[in-house]
């Protein structure tokens, strides 16, 4: 509620992420470092709006611990710290009252340094607060070799690379999660239209999109991984980006349920998410059941 400033764009930013299927199910079936980073960065993109919302230097601190700790819980926390990373700059290089502020520009840029430093010296970093014992050869075989896996990258093509981009992107939310993305682009757009109609407050709006757009390009042009769960950190914080546009959406509608377009909207999207969840409940219960498997068959296996 505080980072949207909206009650019921904070209940919708909520719900789109605890119905979100592939982030429920991942969460669910393995603790992967994707969902840590999400969290992470989740908290520390509130903890900024708060700081821009109060000027609370508190709020700045643990902003920028968070996301000091991002490269640390993995190398794929480059995508949610150059999010968070622009949204500092913006922020810093297009204040919303037109003034430059010495010690908050020297703030961010100490804080990306740092950041870019730990994700250089991460392993050294990680070996002292973790120490292991496990031979150097061991640990070779469960890594990648980046360079290599960069170098093929770059021969398949660019048209290879945006092809295999938009299967990660469609595979996660088609047809699952359609409301959620519709939900976020309607939040991404009203930003943006908010940052070029109110040209004098562009900054204020303009800061959130400019961070998570950084964060997709980021991520497209260094993940040479496509599996869909990477993108869990920049959707969940797209969430929050997205709840920040629909407050704009509804705005006047504090403490009651309006009757604007903005909630017909919502309420569409709220019933589409329950019309695609019913249906892939049923899909499953149909596969289920008529898979050709008798009970024999399953007593004779379970006696095995």
């Amino acid at each position: 509620n505080r980072a949207t400033g909206n009650r019921w764009a904070a209940a919708a930013a909520g719900l789109a992420a605890l119905s979100d299927v592939k982030l429920v199910y991942e969460s669910l079936a393995d603790l992967r470092p994707d969902i840590p980073l999400a969290l992470i960065g989740v908290g520390s993109l509130c903890c900024f709006i708060n700081f821009l919302r109060r000027r609370s230097p508190v709020s700045f601190i643990a902003c920028a611990i968070l996301i000091a700790l991002l490269p640390l819980v993995h190398s794929t926390g480059v995508l949610p710290a150059a999010m968070m990373l622009t949204c500092l700059a913006v922020s810093a290089l297009i204040p919303s009252d037109g003034r430059l502020s010495r010690p908050y520009l020297l703030a961010c840029a100490t804080l990306a340094v740092a950041t870019v430093a730990i994700f250089v010296l991460r392993k050294p970093i990680m070996d002292g607060v973790i120490p292991t014992r496990v031979p150097l050869a061991y640990q070779l075989i469960g890594r990648h070799d980046m360079s290599a896996i960069l170098s093929g990258m770059a021969h398949g093509g660019l048209l290879w690379k945006l092809a295999e981009e938009r299967q990660r992107w469609v595979s996660y939310f088609l047809p699952g999660n359609l409301p959620q993305l519709l939900f976020l682009l309607a939040g991404l757009l009203a930003l943006l239209r908010a940052a070029w109609q109110r040209s004098s407050q562009r900054a204020r709006w303009l800061w959130l999109p400019a961070g998570w757009i950084v964060g997709i390009l980021a991520l497209t042009v260094t993940d040479p991984h496509f599996t869909s769960t990477h993108l869990f950190s920049l959707i969940a914080m797209g969430y929050v980006m997205a709840g920040v546009g629909w407050a704009l959406l509804l705005e006047g509608s504090r403490g009651t349920v309006p009757g604007t377009p903005a909630v017909l909207a919502l309420a569409v999207l709220a019933f589409l998410g329950f019309g695609l969840r019913t249906a892939q409940a049923s899909f499953d219960v149909y596969q289920g059941v008529h898979q050709g498997v008798s009970r024999a068959a399953v007593r004779s296996l379970l006696a095995r």
